[in-house]
């Protein structure tokens, strides 16, 4: 395979080095080769072979979408999943997006008897992110009056430039 912008090999000569996730993973990796003309396989091929796997169900899906979409998306993503959200039963990744799905309901004026719970989720994820910040913050010093350069990635440099709001990332 060939890199487009300057042509080196990326595979050093060799062949395609397939990924292999570890044992008890549902979802079996494709190797970059694969994706060629005689052997087309569509993205939404492969999340509808691995749903569950790596790309969101259908109900993450919908609480993805209430979670960050204007209101009338939202308000429809929310109604077509609300029936069916048990609090007690989400999955971690669902989990996760509840601190997020709380600040858009609200943001948008969607009230729900959820809401209380969702409130909670919030500002207990607010709490966990102060911490983390805090102890971050002393960490990064130390770093710094070490002389090691830092660079901050994900979850905290998120938070701190595009969310602005502690308790919507968990």
């Amino acid at each position: 395979m060939r890199h487009e912008r300057g042509g080196e090999d990326l595979n050093h000569g060799g062949p395609p080095i397939p990924y292999t996730p570890p044992p008890g993973r549902a979802c079996q990796g494709i190797a970059l080769g694969d994706l060629s003309e005689e052997n087309e396989t569509s993205v939404r091929d492969l999340q509808d072979d691995h749903a569950g796997a790596y790309w969101p169900n259908p109900d993450q899906t919908l609480l993805l979408r209430a979670a960050v979409l204007p209101a009338p998306q939202a308000r429809a993503a929310w109604q077509a999943l609300r029936p069916r959200v048990d609090l007690a039963r989400l999955d971690r990744a669902s989990l996760r997006l509840l601190p997020l799905l709380d600040a858009n309901l609200r943001r948008h004026g969607i009230d729900d008897p959820l809401g209380d719970a969702l409130r909670l989720a919030r500002e207990q994820a607010a709490a966990r992110n102060r911490t983390l910040f805090q102890d971050g913050r002393r960490l990064l010093a130390t770093l710094a009056d070490a002389g090691i350069d830092t660079l901050m990635l994900k979850g905290g440099a998120l938070a701190a430039t595009v969310y602005g709001d502690p308790g919507v990332r968990r």
